[in-house]
């Protein structure tokens, strides 16, 4: 679909702008929320020297441990018994 292969869309997100151009991980994040109405603050940190780096590696990190990563957030905001 839209020329990306099978195995990029299972290991990251992907986002194919207007032009063509194909944006994967966290350079897709970026991109997305450069695009997204109102301000956000994440793609103009992503000028931020080394910021980029860092979110990439973590993106990278998680996705590679998608599974876990799934079920830590399940136990992070499952309801608390009263």
């Amino acid at each position: 679909m839209l020329g990306i292969p099978l195995s990029d869309a299972n290991r990251a997100m992907q986002l194919v702008d207007s032009d063509g151009t194909r944006y994967q991980g966290a350079d897709a994040v970026f991109r997305a929320l450069e695009k997204a109405p109102g301000r956000h603050l994440l793609p103009r940190l992503a000028h931020v020297r080394g910021v980029r780096w860092i979110v990439g590696w973590v993106y990278d990190l998680i996705a590679r441990h998608r599974v876990l990563a799934s079920r830590i957030e399940r136990m992070v905001r499952r309801p608390r018994a009263a």
